[in-house]
């Protein structure tokens, strides 16, 4: 199973926050799991505080992709 990194960026690109290491079972699952983790962090209403950070998902050395936070 491989496994994910997830790391927190600001809107300037700068990282915030490691969220650490998980083993998943495919690319799809990962970005399930950053988007349950930007829904997490603006629920209680900090959309506009995080709108345009990012949660940068990696396996290995491989870039899986970039969720960005959204305006709700």
């Amino acid at each position: 199973m491989p496994v994910y990194c997830f790391a927190i960026h600001a809107k300037d690109g700068s990282p915030v926050e490691t969220l650490g290491a998980l083993p998943l079972s495919d690319d799809t699952e990962s970005v399930t799991f950053a988007e349950g983790v930007i829904r997490d962090m603006t629920h209680a209403g900090g959309a506009t505080y995080y709108l345009g950070w990012t949660v940068h998902i990696t396996e290995g050395k491989r870039g899986v992709g970039s969720i960005p936070f959204a305006a709700s």
